[in-house]
């Protein structure tokens, strides 16, 4: 069995004392990312017209493998809806574009919340627990609480 994380600080202990072997790697340098780049682009679009140079300009973006081969997936469906369905560098573009607005609305509605103010971290450590408290000892199982709650 393969485990692969890039949160291996939040392994529990007991999961992490039966793995026999931990394979670290890093994020991808400029290098590599220009060829896995060009590998998936090669192997899902053959006949993609994207040059050397533009290879180049996608590699600086600092993105992982899998958000690679996600990108070219979802610029073959927006290539495929053209005519001629050939892969282009706007395609990639278009993606490009939208994986980037959506990661600044997330990163400000963490930022705000949902209501569009701040977040409390107590606000959000707490509201879960927020429960009337006769339901509360009900789910203890005191009977007492349970007649006054049915009342």
């Amino acid at each position: 069995m393969f485990l692969t994380t890039n949160r291996t600080a939040n392994l529990d202990p007991a999961v992490r004392s039966r793995m026999d072997l931990i394979l670290p790697y890093g994020n991808l340098d400029r290098d590599a990312r220009l060829a896995v780049w060009k590998s998936f682009v090669n192997k899902q679009a053959p006949n993609a017209q994207i040059s050397d140079e533009q290879f180049s300009r996608l590699a600086k973006t600092k993105i992982n493998g899998r958000e690679i081969k996600n990108m070219v997936k979802t610029a073959l469906v927006l290539s495929n809806r053209e005519n001629d369905g050939v892969l282009r560098k706007r395609h990639l573009d278009i993606v490009a574009s939208v994986r980037k607005r959506m990661a600044h609305m997330e990163a400000e509605e963490e930022r705000l919340g949902r209501g569009g103010r701040p977040r409390s971290p107590r606000r959000l450590r707490y509201r879960a627990w927020k429960v009337p408290k006769p339901i509360r000892q009900r789910r203890r199982g005191t009977n007492a609480t349970v007649k006054q709650a049915k009342k």
